[in-house]
């Protein structure tokens, strides 16, 4: 439980915001389809609780199987990439700036698919450091310029043609 406080704590909070918005939904009886948000939210969840249990793994590696240590790191560092993903993707829907093509929903997908693709492949080049921290270097920064660079360019861009659209009609 030590090395986990930070997770626990954090999972406590992210429990409580989803209960109050399902119960909310519930109260006021929404009719939603899945939504990006709930998605994120249980990615976020899920994301915590393998942060959690890597965070345990990498600081008992001599009671752990190597095994179960790369498993375990594999679905932290993909659920790590999903939200930065469903992050993104909930911008661009509550902006309107999501793709409506299946074209653009591919270009914005690929990346995605790409970084997961990547850190399976690599996890066996992993380095843990026993202690308080351990090392691990994917593209986490890159993707997640891609993906909010891309929202920055969507909305500066619709901005414009709308900008641009207001002054024609005056």
């Amino acid at each position: 439980m030590e090395h986990m406080k930070l997770q626990f704590g954090c999972l406590i909070i992210l429990l409580y915001v989803a209960f109050v918005y399902f119960r909310e939904v519930k109260r006021y009886h929404y009719k939603t389809n899945q939504s990006f948000f709930d998605e994120l939210l249980i990615i976020g969840i899920t994301s915590i609780v393998f942060d959690g249990m890597t965070a345990y793994t990498v600081n008992h590696i001599d009671m752990v199987p190597s095994v179960l240590n790369r498993l375990l790191h594999t679905l932290f560092l993909i659920s790590i990439d999903s939200v930065i993903f469903f992050l993104c993707l909930y911008m661009l829907y509550i902006t309107g700036s999501y793709p409506k093509k299946k074209s653009g929903r591919i270009i914005l997908f690929t990346p995605f698919v790409i970084n997961i693709l990547v850190v399976i492949l690599n996890i066996d080049s992993l380095e843990y450091y026993r202690g308080k921290c351990y090392q691990l270097f994917q593209g986490y920064f890159c993707i997640h310029l891609f993906y909010h660079g891309h929202h920055l360019y969507d909305s500066i861009h619709n901005y414009r043609n709308k900008t641009l659209e207001l002054y024609r009609n005056t």
